[in-house]
């Protein structure tokens, strides 16, 4: 998946800042996703293929949850992630705070879908199991 430029998180190469890559920073827009489906993240990559991951959670919800690094990019780039952090940890309702809050309302969201899509998916299978037994 690297090859095709294909991260579940962001590339690991971008700039080192005081030992924390921005790979680093952005870990909280993917955290639930490794955590929950980290056995098709596994068997994907062993595989070289990202329909396994499409078919679990939904190619459209994948690419959704991807997109949100360009947000976190376009908002949190070189030392503003410093000023994020600091109105964070200071409670301040600022621009960035919106932004950051709007972020991880949109990826919980993206993430219930993808729980859905899967329970689904699963539902399905384990239908078509019981009918092929029954014959």
């Amino acid at each position: 998946m690297h090859q095709e430029n294909r991260y579940i998180f962001d590339n690991p190469n971008n700039s080192k800042i005081e030992f924390t890559t921005a790979y680093d920073f952005t870990k909280f827009i993917v955290n639930d996703f490794y955590n929950e489906f980290k056995d098709t993240i596994i068997k994907s990559r062993r595989n070289g293929n990202i329909n396994i991951i499409f078919d679990e959670v939904g190619k459209e919800n994948f690419e959704e949850l991807n997109s949100l690094f360009d947000i976190y990019f376009k908002n949190f780039s070189g030392f503003k992630i410093y000023n994020l952090l600091d109105d964070l940890k200071s409670n301040k309702d600022t621009e960035l705070t919106k932004v950051y809050y709007d972020l991880v309302n949109k990826k919980n969201k993206i993430m219930d879908k993808m729980r859905m899509t899967s329970a689904s998916k699963k539902e399905e299978t384990d239908n078509l199991s019981q009918k092929n037994s029954q014959l």
